[in-house]
Formats: structure tokens, sequence, C-alpha cells
């Protein structure tokens, strides 16, 4: 049970998993991009796959990145106007 006594190791284990699933979904893009795929339909098929596939968070991160550019949102921080 090195997790019962190392809490700080479950931490960097979920970092890790982190970055990794990172640099996955951006190869994923890059393949499909270089393929001649738009970002529309990119992104829409990473979703279904990850949805199909019972890959939930991943498949909310695609779609969410299908939303955003379908009715021109953004995700981002507000900025305030300046009047």
């Amino acid at each position: 049970m090195l997790y019962a006594k190392c809490p700080n190791a479950v931490a960097a284990s979920n970092g890790i998993h982190q970055i990794n699933e990172t640099e996955k979904r951006q190869q994923n893009y890059e393949d499909l991009k270089d393929l001649g795929y738009t970002e529309k339909e990119i992104y829409q098929d990473l979703g279904n796959a990850h949805f199909l596939s019972h890959n939930y968070e991943t498949a909310l991160f695609w779609y969410e990145k299908l939303i955003e550019i379908s009715l021109g949102w953004s995700f981002g921080p507000i900025v305030p106007k300046e009047i």
C-alpha cells in the first residue's frame, strides 16, 4: 500500500495521467488534421469515438470544442470591454 503511506504519490500519479491524456488529445487532433479533416469534423468524430468507448470525460472535451467553434463561443476568461 504505497499510496496509503504517500498521498503525494497519488497526486503525482493523477498529474502524470492528466499530462498523458492531454498529449493523446493533441496527437489525435494533429493526426486527423494532417489527413485533411476540418476542425468541426475532427471535434465531432473524436467526441463520438470517445462517447461510444464510454470515455465520457474526453468525449465532453471534444464536444465542448465543437460547440465553441460552431457557435463562436469561447470558454476562456472573460475580459471586460473598455467603455
